[in-house]
């Protein structure tokens, strides 16, 4: 009897072990569970992608940062954003009314978007999407307008050089390169074109214009306008000589003869001691000229013409130093200026600063000459004044100045007169 109620408590013992480990452990698995699945879908997006660009990688709720890059001509990219109902979506600090369709503007280079998911509960959660837009290659023209003449031809953007013929009256040409896009950089003549037209000065003959165009990643095209501006001087054309019939009714070819009572018909030139002949024709100018001569201040003595080659310029007492610009007429001529620089210094007490500018165009050499007179005021007291008496072989002062050069020329003069009558009046002695 007691062992068979032994068995039955040990029964009923077993049994409650049993229920109490099982119903514990049920209950723990199960809270863990629903804790890792609402850990795992807190504030975090169900998809993520851009209409027709691909991503660097495959959209991963876990991953939070993507990139993508477009062609330099995309503006704007389409991105779908799919999530839970009561997250806010917002894109660099602006709401998302609709996830599924958000347009983003992309510049060229990088652009960085950041994608943060709130539910006002858990911890919010930051995407970070990176748009690389690739940079401009466009470094082409447009048009190039010019302030006179005209192109050789049609302007195309693919070819890069033309030909410009300009009158002789134009000394200067404005270039205005039309560009595609505004970030093109443009220099004319190796400066950068700040504005839309940059002025060249034109020599006359030939001389060319380079435009150079950057564009934004750094490939660049170069255009080139050859130049020609007109030369008005007229060539020498050879002259016939001269038929002059001479007294006796025949005719002489040749220098003309003068015969007694006629009048210099202009044949001969007195002050070169040549003969040269007036028919009308001009005589063919230097190449070695200037087209253009000008000083920064000054008042000049007459208009600037190449063919006058001395200027006198007047300039005030407080004018220190002046700038000479010299444009040569001919292209591949060179200019020299006293020496070597374009701004001259003049001196404080100068009244006269003479300076030379040298034209050379292969063996030819023309000199132009600028006499700069300066109003330099000078003070005259009575110190600076000084009276001789060369009838007195005494010095004389006057305000403390003695001349005594007077005195010594006086002396020595009369001692060359003593001795001469001495010798003489010694000679006159001797012959008694």
């Amino acid at each position: 009897m007691q062992v068979k109620s032994l068995k039955i408590i040990l029964a009923a013992t077993v049994v409650s072990a049993g229920t109490y480990m099982y119903v514990p452990s049920s209950f723990a698995d199960t809270v863990t569970n629903i804790n890792e699945s609402q850990i795992e879908s807190a504030n975090q997006l169900e998809n993520l992608e851009i209409d027709g660009v691909k991503l660097d990688k495959a959209f991963s709720s876990n991953v939070l940062n993507y990139r993508a890059t477009v062609e330099n001509d995309v503006k704007n990219v389409t991105l779908h954003i799919t999530a839970n109902a009561d997250e806010v979506i917002t894109i660099n600090g602006n709401k998302v009314e609709d996830p599924t369709n958000v347009t983003l503007n992309v510049n060229s280079g990088d652009n960085i978007f950041s994608i943060v998911v709130d539910d006002g509960i858990n911890t919010p959660v930051t995407y970070t999407l990176s748009i690389s837009r690739k940079l401009s290659s466009n470094n082409l023209l447009q048009n190039i307008k010019l302030s006179s003449g005209k192109l050789s031809k049609a302007f195309n953007s693919s070819v890069t050089e033309y030909e410009v013929e300009v009158p002789n009256k134009v000394e200067s040409l404005t270039v205005t390169p039309e560009v595609f896009d505004a970030i093109e950089r443009v220099k004319v003549n190796g400066r950068l074109l700040n504005q839309e037209s940059a002025t060249v000065k034109i020599p006359i003959g030939k001389s060319d214009i380079t435009i150079d165009v950057t564009a934004e990643n750094g490939e660049s095209k170069k255009y080139i306008l050859h130049v020609v501006r007109a030369d008005d001087s007229v060539h020498e054309i050879p002259a016939k000589k001269p038929t002059v019939t001479n007294g006796s009714g025949r005719t002489n070819t040749g220098f003309p003869v003068m015969q007694t009572g006629q009048k210099n018909s202009g044949f001969l030139n007195n002050a070169q001691g040549t003969s040269s002949q007036k028919t009308g024709n001009q005589i063919k100018q230097s190449q070695a000229q200037l087209s253009s001569l000008s000083v920064s201040s000054g008042t000049w003595n007459k208009t600037f013409s190449r063919d006058e080659y001395t200027y006198h310029i007047a300039v005030g007492s407080s004018v220190k130093s002046v700038t000479i610009d010299a444009i040569p007429r001919t292209s591949g001529a060179s200019v020299s200026i006293e020496g070597g620089e374009s701004t001259i210094q003049l001196g404080d007490n100068a009244k006269k600063t003479i300076i030379s500018i040298v034209v050379t165009k292969d063996d030819k050499r023309k000199t132009y000459v600028l006499v700069f007179d300066k109003d330099v005021k000078v003070k005259k007291t009575s110190n600076s004044i000084v009276t001789t008496n060369t009838s007195d072989n005494t010095g004389h002062t006057n305000n403390n100045v003695v001349t005594k050069n007077v005195k010594y020329a006086n002396q020595n003069q009369t001692k060359q007169s003593t001795s001469w009558w001495g010798r003489l009046w010694r000679e006159i002695k001797s012959w008694f």
